[in-house]
């Protein structure tokens, strides 16, 4: 069963299925014009690879970095990924330009995909498609993101001088009235990956605490995936899209951070704690099944 998206655009502009992936509208480069909810298929993206070839990459093994660049991530876990010279499932000679090795870098903005019954297919820019719910995958993202809840970062929150830390609306220091959400006290369960931090160019964004290494307000980058650089979100949530990432920092780079953002009560009340105050609890999932246990990170 093939893929299947549903378009979704902001703004007034159309939305066009192109002949070739280029951005080229005029007349002889459009084969209809779409709009928002219409429901289109297919499973291929127009890639380029940094040795300037160009072929057809199946979509399920792309992973997300910063605007139209994307990391070869296997989803067989295989070490290379057929590309192809058209975007179909044949895998014969004349249909192969080569293949990319997992991890490399390539560069994609176009998704070929059919309209409806049309027999003849376009291409679609890949930031306006969104994954169908009841697309074939769906059961295995579904189970993949409630493991991921399952295994989410908890801390217990600890300030040794007083009787608890500030949840806090906004990463910043003031605890005025407008700023603070509650006290959470000594011995309270938070849930929370993401930290707020500031890189040395000015952007400000959220970044996987996984995806860190250091301690106190300064870190530096360190991909737990191993890749040469990290996402850095617009809000503290994962997010595949290129409207939720803001930027990517590279390995090894240094960034500045001190607020974590977290949920309490199962997600009842949200904001912002200091890290300083807050001892990191290792998932009972990670020792299937075993207590929860604390581990100062």
């Amino acid at each position: 069963m093939v893929k299947r998206w549903i378009l979704r655009k902001s703004g007034r502009r159309t939305l066009y299925l192109r002949r070739e992936p280029t951005q080229e509208t005029a007349p002889e480069n459009i084969l209809r014009s779409l709009k928002n909810g219409d429901i289109v298929s297919g499973e291929f993206m127009q890639v380029i690879r940094a040795s300037r070839e160009v072929g057809f990459v199946n979509v399920q093994h792309l992973e997300p970095q910063c605007g139209s660049s994307w990391r070869i991530r296997n989803a067989h876990g295989t070490t290379s990924t057929l590309l192809r010279k058209h975007p179909n499932d044949s895998n014969d000679a004349p249909n192969t330009v080569g293949y990319a090795t997992e991890g490399e870098l390539v560069v994609g903005e176009f998704v070929f995909v059919k309209y409806q019954d049309d027999k003849r297919g376009g291409y679609v820019k890949r930031r306006h498609l969104k994954a169908m719910d009841n697309d074939k995958n769906s059961d295995h993202t579904q189970a993949s993101h409630s493991a991921a809840m399952l295994v989410q970062q908890r801390w217990t929150v600890m300030d040794a001088s007083h009787d608890g830390a500030w949840l806090r609306r906004a990463p910043q220091a003031g605890c005025g009235r407008d700023n603070v959400v509650c006290l959470l006290a000594n011995g309270d369960t938070v849930v929370g990956d993401f930290i707020y931090i500031r890189r040395v160019t000015g952007e400000s964004g959220f970044a996987r605490f996984k995806d860190l290494e250091g301690d106190g307000k300064t870190w530096r980058i360190r991909s737990a995936a191993g890749s040469a650089t990290t996402v850095l979100r617009k809000r503290p949530k994962d997010g595949h899209e290129a409207k939720d990432m803001l930027c990517c920092a590279g390995e090894g780079e240094r960034v500045e951070g001190e607020f974590v953002f977290v949920t309490h009560k199962n997600g009842r009340r949200c904001g912002f704690v200091k890290r300083r105050y807050l001892t990191a609890l290792l998932p009972a999932a990670a020792h299937r099944g075993a207590s929860m246990h604390t581990v100062v990170l």
